[in-house]
């Protein structure tokens, strides 16, 4: 068998590849290879991140899978791996586990993107994970980045575990896509050849504009707000409302910072260049700067009232977070009391005398008659 192991790198479009992948399983299946479920994330997301995080765990899963679902090639999508597989000793854990998997030849895709667009990107990724301030920093302050865009070192660390000969290097530039498409081009890097009747997602966790950024960064202060993160409940609102495109609102940041990201990796970009890309000049243009303007603060527009807005939000996910609770338990004492009235239709089958029976009854109206009071009052709240 064939594994192709898609490792990223984050924010290179990796949400929208592994929507096209799950949205057309049935015709990847077809062609001889399997986008394997067994690994998903799940919920809303059709990701293999979980693999990196309970890498043996999960591998027992893909290999129940395996057993079941007879294909040649087998396509995995886990940008984490690149992120928390970044040492020689745990990239040949995944080269071993992979292999007793009964996998003869794995390829290793990866797309790379340019280090000032990655820093942008992850400027609003940093708000959706959390970060309410603090998320334009140095990059000595950043490992997270250090380690995402550092592709000198994730090229050479898996080159060495995997052979440089099966490593599928992309740049993360629609210039660069076959057909100016990125879905194209992953189709392209498995060997396939592409059809139209593969479904095309929409494009999803792009960039925020600067007034979503500056929305989340005040509602990241509030606990429900961090708590409903984790549920993926905000972030499709966010993702659907303050993506859009105006150049009033397009996020840069500061021009020394944004220099600094740039310089910082260039002679790792080289090495790259050298050894992957020879033919090009130069793997990242540097941005133009002469017309750069910084836009990273909403001006004329105090900040207390978006501060307000985000407050307004945090407290309708606070109400609706204890109106969830309160029908929690509602049903659990609904569920009781039918648990109650079936032990008392027990006894009274069984018998046992008709006092005690009598008694059986008497305690469980009383019961019945505190319940449908607390139920009266959870209603209340609730409405």
């Amino acid at each position: 068998m064939t594994a192709y192991l898609h490792i990223g790198t984050m924010k290179t479009g990796t949400t929208s590849l592994q929507n096209f992948l799950f949205d057309n399983r049935k015709l990847l299946k077809k062609r001889g290879y399997l986008y394997p479920k067994s690994i998903l994330t799940g919920g809303s997301l059709k990701d293999h991140n979980l693999l990196a995080g309970r890498f043996d765990y999960r591998l027992q899963n893909l290999a129940d899978e395996l057993c079941v679902e007879k294909f040649d090639n087998c396509i995995i999508s886990s940008e984490n791996m690149q992120f928390i597989f970044n040492e020689v000793e745990d990239i040949k854990r995944v080269k071993v586990g992979l292999e007793n998997l009964g996998f003869s030849k794995i390829f290793i895709i990866i797309y790379l993107r340019n280090t000032q667009d990655l820093f942008v990107s992850m400027c609003s990724q940093a708000l959706k994970d959390g970060a309410p301030k603090d998320f334009l920093c140095e990059i000595e302050k950043n490992p997270k980045f250090e380690t995402i865009c550092n592709h000198k070192k994730t090229l050479q660390n898996w080159g060495e575990v995997f052979g440089k000969e099966n490593l599928i290097v992309r740049i993360f530039d629609k210039k660069e896509f076959v057909d100016n498409d990125l879905f194209k081009d992953f189709i392209f890097s498995l060997g396939l050849k592409w059809s139209d009747e593969f479904c095309i997602p929409q494009l999803q966790n792009e960039t925020l504009n600067l007034l979503g950024m500056e929305l989340l960064k005040h509602l990241n202060n509030y606990e429900y707000a961090m708590h409903d993160r984790y549920e993926n409940v905000i972030f499709p609102y966010f993702d659907k409302y303050f993506t859009f495109v105006d150049d009033r609102l397009k996020f840069y940041p500061p021009r020394e910072l944004y220099c600094a990201y740039y310089d910082y990796f260039k002679e790792s970009n080289e090495w790259v260049r050298a050894n992957f890309f020879p033919h090009k000049d130069i793997l990242f243009l540097q941005k133009n700067m002469d017309n750069y303007r910084e836009n990273y603060e909403i001006s004329g527009l105090n900040g207390k009232y978006l501060s307000l807005v985000a407050k307004l939000i945090a407290n309708i996910l606070e109400d609706k977070n204890k109106s969830l609770n309160l029908k929690q338990i509602k049903n659990r004492i609904e569920k009781n009391l039918n648990k109650s009235l079936r032990l008392v239709n027990k006894i009274q089958f069984i018998g046992g005398g008709e006092s005690k029976i009598l008694l059986f009854k008497k305690i469980y109206r009383l019961f019945e008659i505190q319940i449908m009071i607390k139920l009266w009052r959870i209603k209340c709240l609730i409405t």
